[in-house]
């Protein structure tokens, strides 16, 4: 079990979850700045809502096969519309944002 600050967002997470399961961070798609206000609870700016720029996500890709010692991923043959063929996954995961750094093994 080792602990991870995401290089996107900030969050700090573990691989792990507490029953045991692997634990596969995604960011939140949203950069979101909450309201302010004042201390009579006058609204003093809104919420701000903001799309992340490159997002992690750590769920594997889908449709993930390994052939001939090599993972690869379907991708449209683009000769033959309509057809899948293989090609070596450039990463397991969908997207490696900013990537990750090891806060504690």
């Amino acid at each position: 079990m080792s602990e991870y600050k995401c290089n996107s967002c900030g969050a700090t997470y573990s691989d792990v979850t507490q029953n045991g399961g692997a634990y596969y961070h995604a960011c939140s798609p949203e950069v979101i700045e909450p309201a302010t206000f004042d201390d009579t609870g006058k609204q003093l700016s809104a919420e701000k809502r903001t799309p992340r720029e490159n997002p992690r996500d750590e769920r594997l890709l889908d449709g993930l096969v390994f052939d001939e010692g090599v993972v690869k991923v379907p991708v449209p043959d683009p000769e033959t519309p309509g057809r899948m063929i293989l090609k070596p996954a450039a990463s397991l995961i969908v997207s490696e944002g900013a990537g990750r750094t090891l806060v504690a093994p």
